[in-house]
């Protein structure tokens, strides 16, 4: 959020409630969010779908970190590849759904002319 907002500060010269060209839009699909830029995703530009994509990317190599530190330090059991494969696939869900909301509020807060 806060990466969001310093960009419509010095996209805008800080004026609250105006945004850059060709971004008007609050409200936008989800696959524009994450994946825009490419050509799939429509036309419309997404400077922050980079940024998404590699927290995203980072997610699944953390919480397998995550969940075998957990298991060594508490050494009774390993977790099985279906556990694994349920809780990287939720934790993706969970942060997909975070950075869409973020992008979504951002933009909102500062259509209203509130400074997220």
């Amino acid at each position: 959020a806060s990466r969001m907002t310093t960009y419509l500060h010095s996209m805008t010269n800080s004026l609250l409630g105006t945004f850059p060209q060709g971004e008007d839009q609050v409200c936008m699909l989800p696959c524009a969010a994450i994946c825009g830029g490419w050509k799939t995703c429509g036309s419309m530009p997404a400077p922050h779908a980079p940024i998404s994509r590699i927290l995203l990317v980072l997610l699944v190599p953390g919480q397998i970190i995550f969940v075998y530190t957990i298991c060594v330090l508490n050494s009774d059991v390993m977790p099985t590849p279906l556990f694994l494969l349920a809780y990287t696939l939720a934790s993706f869900c969970q942060v997909f759904l975070l950075l869409y909301l973020c992008q979504i509020l951002v933009y909102w807060m500062w259509s209203r002319g509130s400074d997220p």
